[in-house]
């Protein structure tokens, strides 16, 4: 049994996220385990809070040094410590190429009542990384960041799932949630002749998978989307098969439909009435009190509308049904985007400009 050693640091704020990254690793090890592999986690916590002959951040820095990964989280602040046992890795690292090294940053929103003296130690902390040339990975969720990981496990150590295999009755429901993660993981990645996925097994995989890897999916899929729609849409295009999956599995969820419509609208060759009708559904699902929650789902129908509108083609002005319903949604979006004039200036937004002008509307209208 080969036994990989991984020291998970990070400051007290993220102690959920602490939580979820033990637990996910007692899920991997279901079924690594079998494979000969067991991953042993390492954490403050392991330590008897006792004197030692050098001190206990000693004998976390001889821990390290001892280990085949180390982990970093952080968030707000970087303690002494933690920041402490970066240095300690990074050294042992450059001395003798271990531990490898992975820092992750939770992007996420804070209240600016919040932010205290210890933003100065998160901010140079970033600055020695970039002098370091050592580069974080963000992460926006505790299930986002246990997906990261365990596909460097799955780099670093082979592939933990055979992903030829057939999903049946029979499979073990932590064995189908692997097999799905890495399926869409390869799907969505790069696009060339060793990502090839067959997307009814990718599907299936989709579907017989849990709530929460579902999910987790979804995330992976709207940040290829997100990330890619405007410079690189063959890749921005894998994510449709996943979404058109999950509309299908649930009809409740909004966010399914509207990035699935996104998606349709911003595709090599637009497909602008999918696009609307996943935007009409998803601001229907979002429902009326929350109009304006969501002000991109009605910016990117106006522009479907105006492309649909055959008026608007021919250099016309749109008929009264057709300019109500774009400006409506104008209007929506004007209200909930804090940049709107911004936006509208934008290469991607050129139609909403041509059909302001064409039929005679100003901005304040």
């Amino acid at each position: 049994m080969k036994t990989i050693k991984i020291f998970l640091a990070s400051s007290e704020e993220l102690r959920e996220d602490r939580i979820a990254f033990e637990l996910m690793i007692g899920q991997l090890n279901q079924d690594w385990v079998p494979r000969g592999t067991f991953f042993h986690l390492v954490v403050w916590e392991n330590f008897i809070d006792a004197m030692s002959k050098d001190g206990l951040q000693q004998e976390y820095n001889k821990a390290i040094q001892d280990c085949d990964i180390f982990v970093m989280l952080f968030f707000t602040k970087v303690g002494r410590y933690t920041a402490e046992e970066f240095d300690h890795a990074f050294g042992a690292f450059t001395a003798g190429n271990k531990p490898l090294i992975y820092t992750y940053f939770k992007d996420d929103l804070i209240l600016t009542g919040d932010i205290d003296q210890g933003v100065i130690s998160l901010l140079d902390f970033k600055t020695k990384l970039k002098t370091l040339n050592h580069y974080y990975t963000r992460y926006r969720s505790a299930e986002e960041l246990k997906w990261l990981f365990s596909r460097q496990l799955d780099k670093l150590f082979g592939q933990s799932q055979d992903l030829t295999m057939e999903i049946t009755d029979a499979t073990p429901q932590s064995q189908i949630d692997t097999i799905a993660i890495s399926l869409a993981n390869r799907f969505l990645s790069d696009v060339d002749a060793r990502t090839t996925v067959d997307t009814n097994k990718l599907s299936m995989a989709v579907t017989r998978a849990s709530e929460l890897t579902r999910h987790t999916i979804f995330l992976l899929a709207r940040d290829v989307r997100s990330n890619n729609w405007a410079d690189n849409k063959p890749l921005m295009e894998r994510a449709i098969p996943i979404f058109e999956t999950l509309t299908a599995l649930d009809p409740h969820k909004h966010y399914y439909f509207g990035q699935l419509g996104y998606a349709y609208k911003d595709s090599t060759k637009p497909n602008w009435s999918a696009a609307k009708d996943q935007l009409d559904h998803a601001i229907v699902l979002l429902g009326e009190n929350e109009e304006g929650t969501y002000p991109f789902y009605q910016f990117n129908r106006a522009i479907c509308l105006i492309r649909l509108d055959t008026s608007y083609a021919e250099g016309k002005p749109s008929d009264p049904v057709t300019r109500k319903a774009i400006l409506k949604d104008l209007r929506v979006a004007k209200q909930g985007l804090v940049d709107f004039d911004e936006i509208v200036e934008q290469p991607y937004s050129v139609d909403i400009r041509k059909w302001r002008q064409v039929n005679n509307i100003s901005r304040n209208d």
